[in-house]
């Protein structure tokens, strides 16, 4: 077959595609604190599994989600657990440049009112994200972060143009007999 859809050139986009591809910290590790959990970019995540006393003291591998910073993973007796942060009803659904954004508000804040010493801490920047005022601060930049969740939520898979049959190369012609002067592109498929 030498046109069409190849079906063995998909990815699954499972849950060991996600844990593959998902960013980690610098260190890629986190060291399980009693009674705290991991602390993962500056924030406490918890999981049941780190109840488990040969745990307490000792690194995992972890990953998080950018897109969804009030979750994040542990790899604990040789699987995946989910954690979820100790302000996990605020940071739920929250994109990582969205908490970028509001930790250099928060800074920004604290310059103008006192020119003691600041310490960002994950409850600080939890209250100012919880406020009405920063409601309105942060639409733009969700509205930016939901077009790449879209494509996660969907399961949307992108198709290079020429593996879905298309002849999409300076001057071919589209399904109408037109001349397409764009360059190669590719379009996205929902299965």
């Amino acid at each position: 077959k030498t046109t069409g859809a190849r079906a063995n050139r998909l990815i699954s986009y499972d849950q060991p595609f996600l844990m593959a591809t998902l960013p980690t910290t610098q260190r890629g590790t986190a060291r399980v604190m009693p009674g705290r959990g991991a602390k993962i970019n500056g924030m406490h995540y918890w999981a049941e599994a780190f109840r488990d006393p040969s745990l307490e003291n000792h690194d995992i591998s972890i990953r998080y989600d950018p897109f969804d910073m009030g979750t994040a993973y542990a790899f604990v007796n040789g699987r995946w657990t989910e954690c979820h942060s100790e302000h996990y009803a605020v940071l739920h659904g929250r994109s990582q440049k969205e908490i970028m954004f509001a930790s250099k508000e928060v800074r920004r804040r604290s310059q103008l009112h006192s020119r003691g010493r600041f310490t960002l801490t994950a409850r600080k920047l939890a209250e100012f994200l919880a406020s009405a005022e920063n409601e309105e601060e942060h639409l733009v930049q969700q509205l930016r972060d939901s077009e790449g969740k879209s494509i996660r939520q969907n399961d949307l898979l992108v198709i290079p143009d020429a593996v879905a049959g298309e002849d999409r190369s300076p001057g071919a012609t589209d399904r109408d007999g037109n001349v397409d002067n764009k360059s190669r592109s590719a379009r996205v498929h929902c299965p």
